[in-house]
């Protein structure tokens, strides 16, 4: 642990540096206090013992400046001093130092007040440690509560909560984007010949093939069941057809047997509508209020993909 030493005077600084290196701390020191504080922010430095006088810089002043920025750690900050009045510590602690020692220094009484202020770093350390994998903890179940454990896409909660970030708290959307419905066809009779085990993977397989669809910033979320909804930002209704279009050929491509399908494979229908799109007046285009009117189109053009044999891209109308 590193001990910086703030003291203009030769034979003091040389005094504490040997004191302070006999204690197994490795010892850095400055002539004053402007020196001393470049060094805290260039090296990790955990305590401090710094003459209260000091030409430039002093001790006060340099304890209310580290006080006062932005360090990485905590700093033990000890006043090395001949000034014992109460009123002087009592303006030193208010200053930020924790310890003080006063002139001419006690060995044993610096040991003391090194050994204080060690207990204090180290419990500083391992309460910053433990925060950071709470931290990580939180983030790790925050992602889990988003995420379909099956398919390991985001879930409903996660769709929900992706589009109430989008339009704020006034429920509008300043740019447009387009949601992409998709329900696995004919799902409950392929879960009836084919079992549950297989059903799941399937999903799992459909899912891995829509991502591949994708750019990076698009969103997939497993919608419930068999329906997976995408999240298409800055996209319009065309662009979010050509997209579900890949997606039904790159599923029907999987050559999944499906023996409930007329192709004989596993296969997906999907509904595209569009903020901004052609259902949106003049006046909301590019701002829509609320994004359920959206889903809801995109479910409709779903719906009608089914009703027309399924296998296929219908847009909202």
């Amino acid at each position: 642990m590193i001990v910086l030493i703030a003291e203009d005077d030769p034979t003091s600084r040389q005094l504490l540096e040997k004191a302070v290196g006999a204690l197994g701390y490795e010892v850095l020191t400055a002539a004053d206090g402007l020196v001393a504080w470049n060094i805290i922010r260039q090296r990790e430095v955990r305590l401090v013992i710094a003459d209260w006088e000091m030409p430039g810089m002093n001790g006060l002043s340099l304890c209310r400046r580290v006080r006062s920025g932005v360090l990485p750690h905590y700093l033990f900050f000890i006043l090395l001093t001949s000034k014992t009045g109460k009123n002087e510590i009592i303006e030193g602690l208010e200053a930020g130092a924790d310890d003080y020692l006063t002139k001419p220094f006690d060995r044993s009484e610096l040991a003391a007040r090194l050994r204080t202020g060690r207990r204090i770093v180290d419990l500083e350390y391992e309460l910053s440690a433990k925060n950071e994998i709470l931290e990580d903890l939180n983030g790790r179940l925050q992602r889990m509560a988003l995420t379909d454990p099956l398919t390991e896409i985001g879930n409903r909660r996660g769709f929900y909560d992706t589009l109430d970030r989008l339009h704020g708290k006034d429920g509008v959307s300043e740019s447009g984007y387009a949601l992409v419905m998709c329900d696995v066809d004919n799902f409950k009779s392929y879960n009836d010949s084919y079992g549950h085990v297989a059903g799941d993977q399937v999903l799992k397989d459909v899912t891995a093939a829509m991502k591949k669809c994708l750019r990076s910033n698009d969103g997939i979320f497993r919608y419930g069941g068999e329906e997976i909804t995408v999240y298409l930002p800055t996209a319009t209704l065309e662009s979010g057809r050509e997209v579900a279009q890949r997606i039904c050929r790159a599923v029907e491509a999987l050559k999944v047997p499906h023996s409930g399908n007329t192709t004989g494979f596993v296969t997906v229908s999907c509904g595209v509508a569009a903020a901004g799109d052609a259902a949106s007046s003049a006046e909301t285009k590019g701002r829509e209020k609320g994004w359920e009117h959206v889903l809801s189109r995109a479910d409709e053009a779903l719906y009608l993909a089914k009703s027309r044999g399924r296998n296929r891209v219908e847009v909202a109308a």
